[in-house]
């Protein structure tokens, strides 16, 4: 998840994709789907999660880039990945909204709970 985050006061809508909400790489091989192509200049770290998990099931991943470039890519190994802490540790660097989702202000300096607050993962 790229970002620094937002400034308090200001709106921060960032997310993150976890392995939990994607198919599993036997469902995608049992329907034979070998291959996998991300629509990026890079994998960030929240989808290296899921497509590393995917190659090492066999599936290829590759990259296909707004310049029209199609690479197969080799994702390097995470940190903390299939780790139990890393989706603590990212859901606690994002601002919760009220319905239960991603996305809300960021608490003012005042505001109870925004003293050196870190924003994200990665």
């Amino acid at each position: 998840m790229k970002g620094a985050g937002k400034t308090p006061g200001k709106y921060d809508n960032r997310w993150c994709v976890f392995p939990q909400d994607m198919p599993s790489a036997s469902f995608l091989l049992k329907e034979q789907i070998q291959n996998i192509i991300v629509y990026s200049d890079e994998i960030q770290n929240d989808l290296s999660h899921i497509s590393r998990r995917y190659q090492e099931q066999g599936i290829k991943i590759h990259l296909y880039n707004c310049k029209g470039s199609l690479k197969e890519v080799a994702v390097v190994k995470p940190s903390y990945f299939k780790s139990l802490s890393y989706r603590f540790q990212v859901i606690m660097g994002l601002v919760r909204n009220t319905s239960g989702g991603f996305g809300g202000k960021v608490p003012e300096a005042t505001q109870s709970g925004s003293g050196g607050r870190r924003f994200g993962m990665g």
